[in-house]
């Protein structure tokens, strides 16, 4: 039972020491901590001890842990708050961060009823489909999947598409076209394989599930999104505010 104590006491002292070094930003947001072994060499503790204190530091919010990479300093998370229409890239600006995409798959392909229903497409309409990979300073928040008339954007995969590119602002500048708001659906889900692998957590934990539907300034919809944000770097944050009447 001593032991025990002893060794939870031992815990307490790593957390609090690496907090603290944490918040006099020896470890920045993003940085990487000394490995297990270098943390228990320089603080004269067990392997296991250390493993249990970063466990800690993880479920406070503190780090996260990503499997064969290492332990890492978290940011603040992103948020989104209702009421306001962003895009990824201006949400991350906001934060100060560097918002950059990965695309992984660009497909003209026929959408299914409820797709088509949801833009108001005619029978043979046929749409984009763009998924990427969305990081803020290198990291993976996001994997993204946008959907867009075809007819209505023609020649959209044909743009000049960077890592910097936001689709927002292409449409704007390119088509002319000013989002004016957004419906919004969010749920909580495990992450399947794909989505685990590219944001790099475990597989099944938990992410959020945000689905959106973006309309232009005449009332019309634009852009279907369904985005899974891993839940540790995302946040959505709801305005409730008194009906005036």
């Amino acid at each position: 039972m001593n032991t025990r104590r002893h060794r939870n006491n031992f815990v307490d002292e790593i957390v609090d020491t690496l907090t603290k070094s944490m918040q006099r930003q020896v470890y920045p947001p993003g940085s990487q901590l000394p490995s297990v072994e270098k943390l228990a060499e320089e603080i004269g503790a067990g392997r296991t001890t250390v493993r249990e204190a970063l466990r800690v530091l993880q479920t406070r919010g503190f780090v996260e842990i990503i499997h064969g990479a290492g332990t890492f300093v978290r940011y603040k998370p992103i948020t989104l708050v209702t009421g306001q229409v962003l895009s990824f890239t201006e949400m991350v600006r906001e934060r100060g961060m560097r918002a950059t995409s990965l695309i992984l798959e660009q497909e003209v392909i026929k959408p299914d009823a409820e797709l088509a229903n949801k833009l108001s497409l005619e029978p043979d309409d046929l749409i984009y489909q763009l998924r990427r990979l969305r990081l803020a300073d290198d990291f993976p928040v996001s994997v993204e999947t946008s959907v867009m008339s075809q007819k209505r954007f023609p020649n959209l995969f044909e743009q000049k598409w960077t890592p910097q590119t936001s689709l927002y602002n292409l449409l704007r500048d390119e088509y002319g076209i000013q989002t004016r708001y957004s419906e919004h659906t969010v749920r909580a889900v495990p992450a399947g394989r794909t989505e685990s692998q590219l944001l790099q957590i475990e597989f099944k934990s938990p992410v959020l599930l945000v689905e959106n539907l973006t309309f232009d300034e005449h009332g019309s919809a634009i852009e279907f999104g369904r985005s899974y944000y891993s839940s540790t770097r995302f946040e959505y944050r709801v305005v409730v505010k008194p009906d005036p009447s």
